[in-house]
C-alpha cells in the first residue's frame, strides 16, 4: 500500500484545545466525549457504526490493515457548517493500545501536535494539510476535512482534544525495546521507519517480503521492525531493515521460520542449514544484498540488505545477543 507522505518546510505551532467546551457523550467508554461543536461547524446526530464485516463495505483496499491489527470496530461522525467541507472523524476501536500505535506507526509523516508528550517520546498526534492522526490509548482516531483552511485546522485540532485530554500517558509497544539503539558497524534505528504489526500485510508497507503470509503472522504475533541508517560517525553505510517476531510458542517461532526461508531461499536446505547453534542463524545473499535470520525461544530476528556477509554476521549476533539481554532482564 503506497502512503501519503507529506512534507512541511515549517514547524506546525498548533496546540490541542483541552479548555472546558460544551460535550455530549457519544461512546461505551465515559471518558471519551466529542464538543457538540467545533467553529462554525456542529455535530451531526448521525452516526455510523461499522464492524469486521462492514468494515469493506465503508473502505475499499484498506480495510485488511485495520483488521490485521485486532480491529473491534468503527464510529463515524460527521460535524457540518453552512457553505464549509463536513469534518469527518473516525474513531477505531481496538483490543490494545499496541494495535492503535501500530497504525498510527504505519506512516509518521506530518507533523507532531503538542499533547503533553514527554522529549523523545513517540507522538501521539500527527497533523497534515487537514488530516490528524491521534493514537490515544486502544483508540485510533482520524479527524479530517479537504481544502484546509485556518478556520477548519482549529475546528480539527478542538474535535481532537477530546480524544486526549484526561486520557493519560500512551504507552509505546514493550517490543519495540527489542529492537537494538545502536550496532557497533554504526548504525541506527530511523524512527520515521520503525513501526509495530501482526500481519504479514502490514509487513510489506514496510518492506515487502512476499505476497503470501510465509511468515505465518496472525493476530497472536507481535513484531516491530526499523530500518537503520548509518550513523553521523559511519556516514557511507548502507541502510538495512530489521524485523523482530514475538510468536506465542517456541514451535511456532521455528515454524514460522522455517516456512520463511524456504520460500523466500528455495534453493537453500533450511533444515541443515539452520541447525548447529542454539539460534539457528542464516545468512544469503540475495539481488538486494546480505540478508539472515535467527531463531531463539519464540523470537525470530531477520535482517534484509546488509552491505556484506561479515556486516550481516556481526549485525545478527548483536540483534541475538539484545534478546537474550530483554529476556534475562524481563523474562522469555
Amino acid at each position: 500500500m503506497r502512503k501519503l507522505k507529506f512534507r512541511f518546510k515549517r514547524k506546525l505551532r498548533a496546540c490541542l484545545l483541552w479548555a472546558a467546551i460544551p460535550m455530549t457523550v457519544l461512546s461505551r467508554n465515559a471518558d471519551i466525549r466529542l464538543p457538540e461543536s467545533a467553529g462554525a461547524w456542529i455535530l451531526s446526530e448521525t452516526r455510523k457504526r461499522v464492524n469486521e464485516k462492514t468494515i469493506f463495505e465503508y473502505m475499499d483496499g484498506a480495510g485488511e490493515m485495520y483488521l490485521g491489527f485486532r480491529f473491534d470496530g468503527l464510529d463515524v461522525f460527521t460535524y457540518q457548517a453552512p457553505g464549509r467541507e463536513d469534518i469527518l472523524v473516525e474513531r477505531y476501536r481496538m483490543r490494545s493500545p499496541d494495535d492503535a500505535f501500530g497504525l498510527l506507526s504505519m506512516d509518521w509523516s506530518g507533523e507532531p501536535v503538542s499533547s503533553g508528550d514527554a522529549p523523545g517520546e513517540y507522538p501521539r498526534c500527527l497533523y497534515a494539510a487537514g488530516l490528524l492522526r491521534i493514537w490515544s490509548g486502544s483508540l485510533y482516531v482520524r479527524i479530517m476535512t479537504f481544502p484546509e483552511t485556518p478556520e477548519s485546522r482549529e475546528a480539527v485540532m478542538k474535535i481532537g482534544g477530546a480524544f486526549i485530554a484526561d486520557r493519560g500517558t500512551s504507552r509505546p509497544p514493550f517490543l519495540l525495546n527489542a529492537l537494538p539503539p545502536v550496532f557497533s558497524g554504526g548504525w541506527e534505528p530511523d524512527r520515521d521507519k520503525t513501526g509495530f504489526l501482526r500481519s504479514h500485510l502490514v509487513l510489506n508497507s514496510f518492506y515487502f517480503v512476499s505476497f503470501s503470509n510465509i511468515l505465518n503472522l496472525d493476530p497472536q504475533c507481535e513484531a516491530v521492525c526499523a530500518r537503520y541508517r548509518p550513523s553521523p560517525r559511519n556516514p557511507e553505510a548502507k541502510s538495512f531493515f530489521l524485523l523482530i517476531i514475538r510468536y506465542p510458542e517456541v514451535k511456532r517461532a521455528a515454524s514460522g521460520v522455517r516456512s520463511f526461508t524456504e520460500s523466500f531461499y528455495p534453493e537453500i536446505d533450511s533444515e541443515s542449514d539452520m541447525n548447529g547453534s542454539s539460534e539457528n542463524r542464516m545468512i544469503i545473499q540475495t539481488e538486494s544484498g546480505w540478508s539472515g535470520c535467527a531463531v531463539r525461544g519464540r523470537t525470530a530476528v531477520l535482517g534484509f540488505e546488509w552491505p556484506s556477509e561479515a556486516a550481516g554476521r556481526v549485525i545478527l549476533k548483536e540483534a541475538v545477543d539484545h534478546q537474550k539481554t530483554m529476556e534475562e532482564n524481563n523474562g522469555p
